[in-house]
């Protein structure tokens, strides 16, 4: 139960992370990318937390099926703290490009932010509440993230053949849409872990 409540709490920050780090990207907010650079050593707290738990826990486990648990917790605090590392990531690419006097990127990419961040709640979802068809959905979005993905850097490839004065904007974009596609494979290692605890059996 303690490492279920710290792996909420964990799932709550990291999602707020993610869309609070990508408000400051499309906003040009240093101020909200100082936040999430700030908040960064809570989601590492947590997750050592949950690590130190799971890790106690392991040794008083009363049956397999809660060491499958436990150990599954590990690995997927370990994915979701990597996704609250890409969430920090695109806050301080917001400051870069602040720094540098760029403006927002004049190619918005909302559907892949969308995924993205459908994906990795679903699949914490899925192994919070031990939902197998929540967490194969968050893994089956996984594909789709990825042909979003290639579909956006094309558009970002047209846009600086048409426009290369604005080359160094476009590449802020690719890097935040690049931490993106991370962060779909983070949801979809989570996915896979939640399926694994509730069959026993690998996706």
């Amino acid at each position: 139960d303690a490492v279920r409540t710290d792996l909420v709490r964990m799932h709550r920050l990291v999602l707020d992370q993610l869309r609070r780090g990508l408000a400051s990207f499309a906003e040009r907010d240093v101020a909200l990318a100082d936040v999430v650079i700030d908040r960064d050593d809570v989601v590492d707290n947590l997750n050592i937390a949950v690590e130190e738990r799971a890790i106690a826990g392991l040794s008083l486990a009363g049956g397999d099926d809660e060491r499958r648990l436990l150990r599954a917790a590990l690995k997927v605090a370990a994915n979701l703290e990597r996704a609250g590392d890409a969430a920090c990531h695109i806050a301080e690419r917001t400051r870069i490009a602040a720094r540098e006097g760029r403006g927002p990127v004049p190619i918005p990419f909302p559907r892949l932010e969308a995924l993205a961040t459908i994906s990795l709640d679903e699949a914490m979802r899925g192994f919070i509440e031990l939902d197998p068809q929540m967490a194969r959905r968050a893994c089956e979005r996984e594909p789709e993230v990825d042909a979003e993905y290639v579909a956006q850097v094309k558009r970002l490839e047209q846009a600086v053949r048409e426009d290369p004065a604005a080359t160094a904007s476009y590449l802020d974009a690719y890097a935040v849409m690049k931490y993106l596609e991370k962060i779909a494979d983070y949801s979809l290692n989570i996915g896979e872990q939640a399926l694994f605890v509730m069959t026993g059996r690998r996706l």
